[in-house]
């Protein structure tokens, strides 16, 4: 949360994030709120939220940089991180920086059909607005249990018959270290029979403006497919094994009842363990495989 904050902060005042100085965030109070935000989330063991439009209010605030237009410059550029937005009659600030970063950080699900309410908190402030009542309601919500968590994802794909393999390489990896889920190449044969490359890229909805530049930035492209996909995952996490050799990092996929569906090694801590040892690759994979859960998968 609070990386997300420098980084934005850091944006809008043209420094790194490690250089920003935090004025009305770093206030205890505002330390407080987002630790007991986070700590609420994972003691109600929440998955992800939902959010509805954001109303921002509008005209002016005071703050440390002295008199700033409402949304914040923060507020503004948080609220391009998937925020979207509710007109609002309210001249005071109704969102801020804390807020929205609190909001822009969390993972977030839709509720599907069937859902159930299971509890509801009002919390009220202070100030009395002038349309509206000063109202901020939370609603815990429990979805029918599935092997996994759907999401709403897109496909953008282009077709490249004039980018070398060493672009479109390069590409790949800006694109998955900029956030997108998968990058594939598909061999493709286009107009008058030219081998060409279709470039396809899994990414979250929030993404696709950062995706989507890269790849016009980046290819020869002139145009990219954007398709509206459904995806299912399981729940995964990491976990560090102790083997014989040394620790190593092992992604985990259990289904609902707990139990362990996959496993994968690190493939870098293997290697690095298998070279400085002098032992095969495998026999460090399988040592690591054999300790998820006490046997391998």
């Amino acid at each position: 949360m609070f990386a997300l904050l420098a980084e934005v902060e850091g944006k809008i005042h043209g420094k790194p994030p490690e250089a920003v100085s935090f004025h009305e965030v770093g206030a205890v109070d505002s330390i407080v709120d987002v630790v007991g935000s986070c700590l609420a989330l994972h003691l109600l063991g929440v998955e992800g939220i939902s959010v509805s439009p954001l109303p921002t209010g509008y005209g002016t605030l005071q703050c440390a940089h002295g008199l700033l237009p409402i949304p914040a410059p923060a507020t503004a550029e948080l609220l391009t991180r998937g925020l979207a937005i509710a007109p609002s009659d309210e001249p005071f600030e109704l969102l801020t920086p804390t807020g929205a970063a609190l909001l822009a950080a969390w993972p977030k699900r839709e509720i599907p059909a069937g859902a159930t309410v299971v509890a509801v908190a009002n919390s009220f402030g202070r100030r009395e607005l002038l349309h509206r009542p000063n109202l901020l309601r939370a609603m815990l919500i429990e979805t029918a249990k599935t092997a996994g968590t759907d999401e709403e994802v897109e496909e953008l794909a282009c077709n490249l018959d004039d980018c070398t393999g060493e672009v479109i390489g390069y590409l790949s990896e800006r694109l998955l270290e900029a956030g997108a889920l998968d990058v594939w190449t598909e061999a493709i044969q286009m107009k008058k029979q030219r081998p060409g490359v279709k470039l396809c890229v899994l990414s979250r909805l929030a993404d696709r403006e950062a995706m989507l530049g890269l790849m016009f930035r980046e290819s020869t492209t002139l145009g990219v497919r954007i398709a509206p996909l459904r995806r299912r995952t399981l729940t995964r996490f990491e976990e560090n094994v102790v083997t014989p050799y040394g620790p190593v990092r092992v992604k985990i996929a259990r289904g609902e009842d707990g139990a362990v569906l996959s496993a994968k090694p690190e493939f870098e801590d293997c290697r690095k363990i298998a070279e400085r040892r002098g032992i095969p690759l495998k026999e460090v994979v399988r040592a690591a495989l054999f300790r998820v859960g006490g046997h391998e998968i």
